[in-house]
């Protein structure tokens, strides 16, 4: 190979290396937030009790309860004073932030297994829907109350079985 041709294969794969960073970088930005079915006002099932608290930053009261079998449960209440909650979806300056009234994360063997949030019916999407994935299963539901219950489980806990295949069955 002469040393043009090598030169020209140099410049080639720099040129590439380049390019595909930036073009993914391009295609993360056009797609928007994460649509992660597994994941909620910055909360991602897996996560650590102390991942959730140091994630889940949303003003309010904390309140643990352990069931008898084995779930931990760290519940959250909002704090009615102050300002508008803001989006669900939304990452302030300050972190995630959730427009949650109240909810629920359950832990079993030190891991997030599954997240129960009540959400006021101006955040509320439209109507009912089911969404499945490998790890996850999600479901947003309307409650009579006009709120929008949103309910993520892992589908892999033992202590959740049942749960899952009652929600896999309504599909």
């Amino acid at each position: 190979m002469s040393p043009t041709t090598r030169s020209k294969l140099w410049v080639g794969a720099a040129a590439l290396a380049l390019v595909v960073p930036a073009g993914l970088a391009l295609a993360r930005m056009v797609a928007g937030p994460s649509t992660d079915p597994s994941a909620w006002a910055g909360v991602r099932l897996g996560m650590s009790t102390q991942q959730v608290r140091e994630r889940y930053d949303a003003p309010g009261t904390w309140s643990t309860e352990t069931l008898p079998d084995g779930t931990l449960v760290l519940a959250h209440a909002r704090s009615e004073a102050g300002t508008e909650p803001r989006s669900e979806a939304g990452e302030g300056a300050e972190g995630p932030v959730s427009p949650a009234k109240s909810v629920r994360f359950e832990f079993h063997e030190g891991l997030l297994v599954a997240v129960r949030a009540r959400v006021p019916a101006r955040s509320a999407s439209a109507g009912d829907r089911l969404e499945i994935v490998p790890e996850a299963v999600r479901r947003e539901a309307t409650t009579p109350e006009g709120d929008l219950q949103i309910t993520i489980i892992a589908r892999n806990c033992p202590v959740h079985r049942a749960e899952v295949e009652e929600l896999l069955s309504t599909r």
